[in-house]
């Protein structure tokens, strides 16, 4: 079957969806990072003034601490870090400006021409994918005996649309594609942010603990290593797809002064395959597997779809 090829109002469309979010995504992990700073600092000079270190336990000063965290991060709801997943490009970077993210037109500039080549291999996959998954539908209708006008009203169904990544909510994209992707994003810009930071000392790694839990973000699970740790090379999240997993930073202050070390641990459960890295340096460029699914969608060498460049501050 011959292939078809995305419209140019597809592409315009999908590219600004896909470079919205990454910017958004990244320069919310920067934020955040800023932001941790400032509340650890916070929560640090409060227990010094009030002499409260002298006479808590390191448990129970840690216990404070995880308190004070939450009463100050979400001080009310207009104000909270996650407020800015909802709102529209547009106001989410105005959002962020208001918050004193200190970033000049040629830092936003850097980020959409680092991701450039990574939205253009991304925006093709969503169209030929879908392309794929619509034709196998069909095909697979009509080998079982059903009419196609059958098979295309059956597609006017959320779950079929959903089977075969057609719609916003489908599995191929929003969780797998789109949801790692914009992980990857938002850690990089934290992890960016952190390494400038005269403040932060640690990562904890924050794992979400249940029953889908994999077995590295279970190993990494409340893990506290510094931020310049070999460990951070090639186990910040996202460590697989669908990864919940974030990682926060600790300065030096509240280390000090609620008597945080680093873990001791060296042995953990290896990433998935192709996320073995530090996000910082690849958030920005298509993964392997992506090139090559393109590459066998246009029927070229690999090498002929564009690597991407990395980030540069």
């Amino acid at each position: 079957m011959e292939q078809d090829e995305p419209t140019e109002e597809f592409i315009k469309d999908e590219s600004e969806q896909y470079n919205n979010l990454f910017m958004i995504s990244f320069l919310t992990g920067v934020y955040f990072s800023q932001e941790k700073d400032r509340i650890d600092d916070e929560i640090a000079d409060g227990i010094i003034k009030s002499n409260l270190s002298s006479m808590m336990e390191k448990e129970d000063k840690i216990e404070f601490y995880n308190r004070m965290l939450e009463i100050l991060a979400y001080r009310d709801d207009s104000d909270s870090l996650g407020s800015i997943a909802l709102l529209p490009p547009t106001e989410a970077i105005n959002w962020l400006k208001s918050k004193n993210l200190q970033k000049t037109k040629a830092y936003f500039d850097a980020i959409e021409e680092a991701v450039k080549d990574k939205i253009d291999v991304i925006v093709k996959l969503s169209f030929y994918d879908n392309v794929q998954h619509l034709n196998e539908f069909i095909t697979e209708s009509l080998e079982t005996g059903e009419s196609l006008g059958a098979a295309i009203k059956r597609l006017g169904k959320k779950e079929i649309l959903d089977k075969i990544g057609i719609s916003k909510t489908n599995k191929y994209y929003l969780e797998n594609v789109i949801r790692t992707n914009q992980v990857s994003a938002l850690n990089a810009g934290q992890r960016i942010e952190s390494l400038e930071s005269k403040n932060a000392e640690f990562y904890e790694y924050i794992s979400v603990l249940d029953t889908r839990t994999s077995p590295v973000c279970n190993s990494l699970a409340g893990t506290i290593k510094r931020i310049d740790d070999p460990l951070w090379e090639t186990h910040l999240p996202p460590n697989h797809y669908q990864c919940r997993s974030r990682f926060v930073t600790i300065t030096k202050l509240l280390a000090e002064t609620i008597g945080i070390k680093a873990d001791k641990r060296t042995k953990f459960d290896p990433p998935g395959k192709g996320f073995s890295q530090d996000p910082s340096k690849t958030w920005s460029m298509p993964t392997v597997d992506m090139r090559k699914r393109l590459a066998d969608h246009l029927n070229v060498n690999v090498k002929e779809i564009p690597t991407g460049a990395k980030f540069q501050p």
